[in-house]
């Protein structure tokens, strides 16, 4: 065993499922690097996340393609053949974060001596892990079954997977605001399958007085038709595309509202205190979305349709401003780091 211990990370990005896994997963190997050796298991030729895995001094193990369909296209029964027995050597914890890692690939893994920790987002479920770890709000720890009678579970935005600038944010007591210009920040995820950056963008242009900061992933693929987008509304539309983490928070706190889908990207934007509306993009974001309707941290806009976005646009008063931010602040503290080392180090 290494004197560190030693955390695979197995999880995959592509144009097809976005990626929100990975990036997810790179702020949870943040969290922990000072006490684990790190490394990555991917089917990835991408530059991009080869350059961030090096310059984080985190070891890419490159495992063989797999054909991803989008998520909401994807049969359950699907799942990835099993490709980490030959890299297991000396490794303490295995994480898995993919809706094709499932009972077989679980139980395969189970083989070995590594302990397993599956980030999953269905709200519930049987699985051979021994911690269990949802972001979600509303969940219960009778939702889960394992096979394991002493699984940990972490369930809750107390343990949101927040790079660390946004876990900073989330610490601070005054909050920017100094908002320059009237501004709606656009966001939609790394490859933004079905261009609802587009869609919601025209929407808040044609319907208000907002200017828009689209902020597009490296998979996005649309750029053409966002560039005829700020032609024809001169001025008034900012694109940026492939932010990196301090970057992003300035747009955010240069921002007087969010448009964003219950993904990641919402918790940074409650991380930061921004009033948001959200909803749902895929399906799989449905246990998010429905977890947080409750605690009023943004104005729900469904499925973005032109009469829920409307509906919630017409909420965001003042008053519901501030709300929003009360409640922000009291779902996501920034402690997830602490919360997850100490976790980490039970299992070994």
């Amino acid at each position: 065993m290494s004197p560190k211990g030693k955390v695979l990370f197995r999880v995959d990005a592509t144009p097809e499922i976005g990626t929100g896994h990975f990036y997810r997963c790179l702020s949870l190997a943040a969290m922990i690097c000072s006490e684990f050796d790190v490394c990555f298991g991917m089917a990835t030729e991408d530059v991009k996340i080869k350059t961030i895995l090096e310059t984080r001094g985190f070891h890419l193990i490159k495992l063989a393609d797999f054909n991803y369909k989008p998520p909401d296209d994807r049969d359950d029964s699907e799942e990835i053949p099993f490709d980490l027995e030959d890299h297991l050597h000396m490794v303490d914890l295995v994480v898995l974060d993919g809706y094709w890692f499932g009972r077989h690939y679980q139980e395969a893994l189970r083989a070995f001596e590594a302990k397993i920790v599956v980030i999953e987002d269905h709200g519930g479920g049987h699985f051979f892990a021994d911690l269990i770890v949802n972001v979600a709000a509303g969940l219960k720890p009778e939702d889960y079954t394992s096979d394991n009678q002493q699984v940990v579970k972490a369930l809750g935005p107390s343990f949101a997977l927040l790079r660390e600038g946004f876990l900073q944010k989330a610490q601070e007591k005054n909050h920017s605001t100094n908002k320059l210009i009237e501004r709606v920040f656009v966001c939609f995820g790394g490859s933004d399958f079905y261009n609802k950056t587009l869609e919601v963008s025209k929407w808040i242009l044609i319907n208000s007085k907002m200017n828009v900061h689209a902020v597009l992933g490296d998979g996005y693929s649309y750029m053409n038709l966002m560039n005829g987008l700020a032609e024809d509304f001169q001025g008034r539309v900012n694109i940026s595309k492939g932010l990196n983490e301090i970057d992003m928070i300035q747009v955010i706190d240069q921002s007087t509202l969010g448009v964003v889908p219950s993904s990641g990207v919402l918790f940074e934007c409650i991380a930061c205190r921004l009033p948001v509306i959200s909803g749902l993009y895929t399906n799989n974001q449905e246990q998010i979305y429905r977890g947080l309707v409750d605690e009023f941290v943004f104005l729900p806009a469904e499925d973005f349709s032109n009469e829920h976005l409307s509906k919630a646009w017409g909420m965001f008063t003042p008053d519901t401003e501030k709300l929003m931010i009360k409640n922000q602040e009291r779902l996501i503290d920034g402690k997830s780091a602490e919360r997850f080392r100490t976790l980490f180090k039970s299992l070994c």
